[in-house]
């Protein structure tokens, strides 16, 4: 019997988790850092789960407003195979700084499509995705905020190059990446969700005043963002839901073939 083409990268999956770091997401952080372990410990053998993928990477990378501080604007860790190590970078991720919308996710994907392939020779490798023939390629967004719709990056010869919403779409489209996005129903992340291989789980801004646990004399409506992802992961049971979902279909695309 032929083997199917790329049948060698079915089930092996380089995932990264971008997480929006900045002080808004403060409340929530903790219960995305939760759900992210718990995630990852069912890819384990021996988690009492039917393995989603046979072969898997992870890692995190925290992003915040890279305007409002260019030293330190995004956060990464290397890619790991177990759920302790992951832990650890967990762990590492605060929420602070970005004073206000939007913030630098933009940046930050661009960054992550246009990483080179792993090259074991290079300080970097272990941030790298592997090669796409190797594997596949998953980005997971968790965000509370909009983002800045063009930023500036160094050229090689001449004045910086502004990037835009297009550039870093076709970035991710041509690295392969599988993006899903956890963020508000902002106008924003419309078009984001039209990029080949990307999900949208659209966060819904307002709820019924007799399920709003916010009194209204005290409730921030500039914040709406925040207070979204604030109401969806502190509903456990529905957000492990979503998660175990998220990782069917990391599953189910990780097992198809990639026609690259």
């Amino acid at each position: 019997m032929e083997t199917p083409k790329n049948a060698s990268i079915r089930g092996v999956a380089d995932i990264v988790f971008l997480i929006d770091a900045t002080g808004s997401m403060m409340p929530c952080i903790r219960a995305v850092r939760e759900c992210v372990l718990g995630f990852v410990e069912g890819l384990e053998p021996g988690s009492g789960s039917d393995p989603l993928v046979r072969d898997w990477r992870v890692r995190v990378v925290g992003y915040r407003d890279r305007p409002d501080s260019e030293e330190d604007w995004i956060e990464e860790g290397p890619f790991v195979r177990s759920a302790e190590l992951l832990r650890e970078q967990l762990a590492r991720l605060e929420a602070r700084g970005g004073g206000g919308e939007p913030e630098s996710l933009l940046d930050a994907l661009y960054h992550l499509a246009r990483l080179p392939p792993e090259d074991p020779l290079s300080p970097r490798g272990d941030a790298a995705w592997r090669p796409r023939r190797e594997a596949h390629r998953f980005i997971v967004v968790f965000t509370d905020a909009t983002f800045h719709p063009t930023f500036r990056i160094p050229a090689a010869v001449g004045p910086s190059s502004l990037m835009q919403f297009e550039d870093v779409a076709d970035s991710v489209e041509e690295a392969g990446i599988w993006l899903h996005i956890f963020a508000p129903d902002f106008d924003c992340f419309q078009p984001m969700s039209e990029i080949d291989r990307c999900k949208w789980h659209s966060i819904p801004l307002f709820v019924e005043a007799s399920t709003d646990s916010f009194e209204s004399s005290s409730f921030d409506f500039s914040n709406l963002g925040a207070h979204a992802l604030r109401r969806l992961v502190q509903d456990r049971t529905k957000f492990s839901d979503i998660m175990r979902a998220l990782g069917k279909s990391i599953s189910q695309s990780s097992n198809a073939c990639d026609p690259s």
